[in-house]
């Protein structure tokens, strides 16, 4: 967004002072409706601004509200620092006779009477970080108390809109307006205890512009049924592909059924499931085939022809859940996977990313799905070592080994290395045994169909997701198991539009 508000003044000669005046009145709106929603009637509300571009926005949204409300702004920092469009505002808001308070000191603070029924941050925003200092530190700490209705312009006050690091008295918004888009560091570490519900204030921006700039994206529901391929009526099975699912063990029969089923519930014709043995659950739909074992119940590297066979009859392939561990399997695992991924897509999973070396180049074909322990694993490093910064090492990783690489973590970091998604939803409750390899069957399922291999992940992802919140709103976090995320498959398309974003 820095860039963005850089390139509307040099580019298209747009005053900074007609993008705050935007933002201000944007950010009014959405404010003026909050109060809707909580039933506020004239209330008390106290706007807390700093002398950077935030306060600036401070000022001037403090003008729009002034006369719906009863209104005083606090502001701190050098006022001989502010920039050029905060002055202006500032002004203003002195002209039109609203109640300017400056807090020189930590003593001018803990005298300030803060009390209200609605307090507004402006006092830092994109510019500041986890590291408050001044006046503003003992200000965030006396917010803190508060029992107001918090809200945010841009970023809480205490966060660093990059890492999302905070404070430990970071401002606590039970709102974040932020300007044009989100803000990565809002979706990382604890952030999101501090921004509470996040609002877009639009301020001109055009999208093309931010598409040109912007690394990451994110999808939604309108994006569904632009990805999904079109179902035309005169169809078969075999228009919608063939997944074919390689692991299990002896021991781990159930990992392989539920990518199965999943592939099944998003939609692929047909799946195949070459297992060492067959789950008692597994349904009719699925081609079920056993395959030769290792003295471990591993799969054998015996049956390597037969997997050869039936994955050159695939669309798509999942393999890996519950494959196991035993060294004649994995190595076994590495051949399929380098004659097969020049063919079709791949999804590694689970134990099948044993298979993986670090100092392979591959290809988007393949579709890499760790989670955070077998993502460290594949770059050499350990659990505990492993940086804050997971975002731009997936993404990094994708570039290094030339694929399609699914981090699960909180955002789910989705990258070919040059375009990267982020899914930001889902909930707690999706933390169960068996969870992933149903993603890694809705990915495959996707994948049968014709989407690409960057997409099938994004969007099995959100899919994956969007199914563990509709469940969670029917029932509860507690008890959603990975055969309810496909069971509640259906609710989750069920949410897509037909128009493309």
């Amino acid at each position: 967004m820095r860039r963005a508000d850089a390139a509307m003044t040099e580019a298209f000669a747009v005053p900074p002072l007609l993008l705050m005046e935007n933002a201000a009145r944007s950010a009014a709106d959405l404010i003026f409706s909050i109060w809707r929603e909580h039933d506020m009637s004239d209330p008390l509300v106290h706007v807390f601004c700093g002398a950077g571009n935030n306060g600036g926005d401070g000022f001037a949204l403090a003008r729009h509200l002034y006369e719906h409300c009863r209104l005083h702004i606090f502001h701190v920092g050098d006022t001989t620092k502010m920039t050029e469009e905060t002055r202006t505002n500032y002004a203003i808001a002195q002209r039109l006779g609203i109640p300017v308070y400056y807090l020189a000191t930590d003593e001018d603070v803990r005298q300030a009477d803060t009390d209200c029924d609605c307090a507004i941050d402006a006092l830092m925003g994109v510019g500041g970080s986890e590291f408050p200092r001044g006046t503003v530190l003992p200000l965030l700490q006396k917010l803190a108390a508060t029992d107001a209705l918090t809200i945010a312009i841009d970023v809480p006050t205490g966060m660093n809109a990059a890492t999302g690091a905070c404070h430990s008295d970071c401002f606590r918004a039970d709102y974040t307006i932020t300007m044009e888009y989100p803000k990565t560091g809002m979706y990382l570490g604890d952030a999101d205890e501090f921004c509470g519900e996040i609002l877009i204030a639009p301020f001109g921006v055009p999208d093309h512009l931010v598409a040109s700039l912007n690394p990451v994206w994110t999808l939604a529901d309108e994006d569904v049924r632009s990805i999904l391929p079109h179902r035309k009526r005169r169809t078969s099975k075999h228009d919608y592909g063939t997944v074919v699912v390689i692991g299990g063990a002896l021991h781990m029969p159930g990992a392989p059924v539920l990518a199965a089923h999943a592939a099944l519930g998003i939609g692929a014709g047909r799946v195949r499931l070459l297992a060492p043995c067959m789950h008692a659950a597994v349904k009719p739909e699925v081609m079920a085939t056993e395959l030769a074992v290792t003295d471990r119940g591993t799969i054998s590297p015996d049956a390597l022809p037969v997997l050869l066979e039936y994955a050159q009859q695939a669309q798509a392939i999942v393999f890996g859940p519950g494959l196991g561990d035993d060294e004649r399997t994995i190595e076994m695992g590495r051949e399929f996977i380098q004659i097969m991924s020049q063919r079709m897509p791949v999804v590694v999973d689970a134990d099948g990313l044993r298979c993986i070396s670090r100092e392979e180049h591959y290809n988007s074909n393949v579709i890499l799905t760790p989670h955070y322990g077998e993502f460290a694993r594949l770059i050499g490093t350990s659990y505990a070592e492993m940086p804050a910064n997971f975002h731009e090492l997936a993404v990094e990783w994708a570039q290094k080994l030339n694929c399609t690489l699914l981090l699960k973590q909180v955002p789910t970091v989705i990258s070919d290395g040059e375009t990267t998604f982020w899914n930001i939803t889902g909930n707690p409750g999706m933390a169960t045994a068996g969870s992933g390899d149903v993603l890694s069957g809705f990915i495959g399922g996707l994948a049968a169909q014709n989407t690409e291999p960057l997409y099938a992940a994004a969007l099995g992802a959100w899919l994956h997701a969007r199914a563990g919140d509709e469940y969670a709103l029917r029932n509860s976090e507690e008890t959603l198991t990975a055969s309810a995320l496909i069971d509640y498959m259906g609710h989750a398309l069920a949410g897509g539009q037909h128009e493309s974003a």
